[in-house]
């Protein structure tokens, strides 16, 4: 016997092993812990510490969730004149047929008889596992849920009712696959491997990792042996089909009933024969069809099986991870390419600016150097004006009255110096000797500082023409 004394630490362990299965069927009693008689693998001493969370009566779950759907068919049947195919019990209605349960069972247990954690801690674990299952599942009507830790290892069994709808007929009806496939599961693998999912989350949330166990072997085993176990049963079946000779099924003759208008048949007995002939045929093609349709599905499960066991090694987890890794940091790529372009286009703009900028201060030292050369034209032109009114004004008339060339000489002058401004107006405008004409100026006005004060200093032109004169006569008496 286990010793149920024994405290596992957890802060020993690293990782455990997880486990999700269904079966059709579900026992309440044993559930309960009702059972007259006590299983060999359960300890009554610990049945104490077991847990019931959810303990529903299913007849009244049924009629919660069927009542209505349920009313409005018979209520359609009799509408129809069709009384007799009102269903008076769904659950009883249920529970008498063969193809359907009345609810389904699923097992959830966390660690093994070898390595577990602490009681308190998967039990905690189950607890927030049935809160996800109600959550994530709302088709699956839960009507029991217990945990049991009188067994060897902490586990629990959670009985729901799958709730399918339809559009004809029954609204609402128990239909495993189809409520499954209504909550987006194509297969019930699908469905398994999500529940797998959120209790591997929920024990790493308690820092454990998942511990994957390499049992797959006795499993693919009777897989195998169920495989050829259906490929017999369809050779069988395909045998009785090639013996057998299908008759045809007799025109019956219908008679009605002058009294209670009501359609009736006859068949001669050899005619009956006939028709169970054909059922028959046909009930061989069923299960012949059935056997290699299980025979698929064991071949699909075993693929898949190979395909879990595969994807549990270690390598494929961490290639599992490492394309969910590189898959985001594609998106961060992507987000990373698009701020570099907009980088790129905010680095054009800046040097965009800045060109503009060294642009405009070139202009403003060419406008600069514009308005000095204005001033260098001006001081020129008042220069020459000056020298033009002294030379017209004081020098030129005594020399030009004395010769009689007055006019001759002053038109000379104006032309010179009008030639000479509009040729210095000309080369202002010419920007390859710009710089030279204003070094020119520069040197002029510096080399002239004070214009009008030497012109003021020179002696008058009149008086050193009159001592001119003055000399050449006495020149001309001395020779005389």
């Amino acid at each position: 016997m286990r010793n149920w004394n024994r405290k596992t630490s957890s802060s020993k362990l690293s990782s455990v092993s997880i486990s999700f299965s269904t079966a059709a069927k579900g026992n309440f009693n044993h559930n309960r812990r009702t059972n007259s008689k006590v299983p060999e693998n359960v300890d009554p001493t610990r049945t104490a510490f077991n847990k019931i969370l959810i303990d529903k009566d299913i007849r009244q779950v049924y009629k919660e969730v069927f009542g209505e759907a349920l009313a409005e068919y018979n209520a359609n049947q009799v509408a129809k004149k069709h009384p007799e195919r009102q269903k008076k019990d769904y659950y009883s209605s249920v529970c008498h047929d063969k193809k359907t349960e009345p609810f389904r069972e699923a097992v959830v247990q966390i660690g093994n008889k070898d390595k577990q954690l602490p009681r308190w801690e998967s039990n905690e674990i189950l607890q927030k596992f049935l809160k996800r299952f109600q959550e994530n599942n709302p088709q699956l009507v839960v009507v029991g849920a217990y945990i049991h830790n009188d067994e060897a290892t902490p586990h629990m069994h959670i009985d729901y009712v799958p709730v399918a709808t339809y559009s004809k007929g029954l609204k609402k009806r128990v239909a495993n696959d189809k409520a499954l496939n209504q909550m987006g599961y194509k297969t019930w693998n699908d469905w398994k491997d999500s529940q797998m999912t959120c209790l591997e989350n929920l024990v790493r949330e308690k820092g454990y990792d998942r511990e994957y166990m390499n049992n797959s072997n006795r499993h693919i085993a009777d897989v195998e042996k169920f495989k050829r176990v259906q490929k017999e049963v369809e050779r069988l079946a395909n045998n009785k089909l090639e013996k057998m000779e299908l008759p045809d099924i007799p025109e019956p003759e219908i008679k009605l009933n002058p009294i209670t208008k009501t359609e009736s048949v006859r068949f001669t007995k050899a005619e009956f024969e006939q028709i169970k002939q054909v059922i028959n045929y046909q009930q061989i093609q069923i299960t012949s069809l059935e056997a290699h349709k299980s025979d698929l599905s064991a071949k699909l499960e075993n693929v898949e099986l190979k395909l879990d066991t595969a994807r549990k090694k270690p390598y494929m987890r961490e290639n599992e991870r490492l394309s969910a890794e590189l898959e985001k940091n594609k998106s961060k790529i992507e987000k990373f390419d698009e701020i570099s372009i907009q980088n790129q286009q905010l680095k054009n703009q800046i040097n965009t600016l800045n060109n503009l900028q060294v642009e405009n201060n070139n202009l403003k030292l060419k406008l600069e150097q514009e308005k000095q050369r204005s001033e260098n034209f001006k001081i020129i032109g008042k220069l020459y004006q000056c020298m033009y009114l002294h030379l017209m004004n004081h020098i030129i008339p005594s020399v030009i009255q004395k010769f009689k060339i007055v006019e001759l000489i002053r038109n000379g002058l104006d032309n010179l110096f009008t030639g000479v401004l509009d040729e210095y107006q000309n080369k202002s405008k010419n920007p390859d000797i710009y710089t030279q004409l204003f070094q020119d100026n520069t040197s002029l006005n510096k080399s002239h500082p004070d214009i009008e004060q030497e012109f003021s200093n020179l002696p008058d032109v009149d008086e050193l023409i009159e001592k001119a004169e003055l000399d050449r006569e006495n020149e001309y008496e001395c020779y005389r």
